[in-house]
């Protein structure tokens, strides 16, 4: 986990109940009735837990009417598998090779992750005609008794991994989602500390943080991404 927006909607929907509003005056609860809240909160959670569980035994994608073999899986094994579908049509357009193996199966990490048919088999087999079908009932026993914790029991085993560039752009995204983490975090002590002053006090305070949030997504955004690659201070391409 890299964000710490779960544990925040739930104080939000705890606040909802309790009816905590900004520039209210606090409402009182005893120690019984904090208790009571805490429970009606959990229970909308419990409540939404339950709903994904019957999703996975019984909500189908309309993507089964066009390929009736995807209609024997759990609805979120459903959504993983149409990611492939998609993936593979993407090939079969480009007119790609379908990176199979002599055996007409695929190590990409897919594959390995998920223990399912990937884009590769999809596309060898939907597409090029290179494979049979997979045997569709065995992926699909996978997951008839324990669900996605069939991954759990999964013992670690070295595979030589195939050769791609090191995937920078999710190291870039987990640096700006730590960035916005931390701007999220001083808003809200900048909320709670306005809450101890007067009305005009906390009205310039306010102003001051909205006046510089903006400046700073002005200096990202306030340009196209050429004229940003091609500031003055830096080149960034060259």
């Amino acid at each position: 986990m890299t964000t710490t927006n779960p544990n925040e909607a739930y104080y939000r929907s705890l606040k909802a109940l309790a009816g905590i509003i900004k520039r209210t005056k606090m409402p009182r609860y005893s120690l019984s009735g904090i208790c009571q809240l805490i429970s009606q909160c959990d229970a909308k959670y419990d409540t939404r837990a339950q709903k994904q569980v019957l999703n996975w035994q019984s909500k189908k994608l309309s993507a089964t009417l066009d390929y009736p073999w995807l209609s024997a899986f759990k609805y979120h094994v459903q959504l993983l598998l149409l990611d492939e579908i998609k993936a593979a049509a993407e090939l079969a357009e480009s007119g790609a090779d379908s990176r199979l193996d002599e055996y007409g199966s695929c190590k990409c990490r897919f594959a390995r992750a998920y223990l399912l048919p990937c884009r590769h088999v999809i596309y060898g087999f939907e597409h090029l005609g290179e494979i049979e079908e997979p045997d569709w009932p065995t992926f699909v026993e996978l997951f008839d008794e324990l669900g996605f914790d069939v991954y759990v029991t999964r013992a670690l085993v070295e595979v030589e991994d195939e050769e791609r560039p090191p995937a920078r752009d999710v190291e870039a995204k987990h640096v700006t989602n730590e960035a916005l983490d931390l701007v999220r975090t001083r808003f809200y002590e900048v909320v709670e500390l306005s809450e101890s002053l007067n009305e005009e006090a906390r009205d310039r305070l306010l102003k001051r943080w909205e006046q510089e949030v903006i400046k700073m997504a002005r200096d990202l955004t306030g340009a196209s991404v050429a004229e940003w690659m091609k500031r003055e201070d830096q080149v960034i391409c060259f």
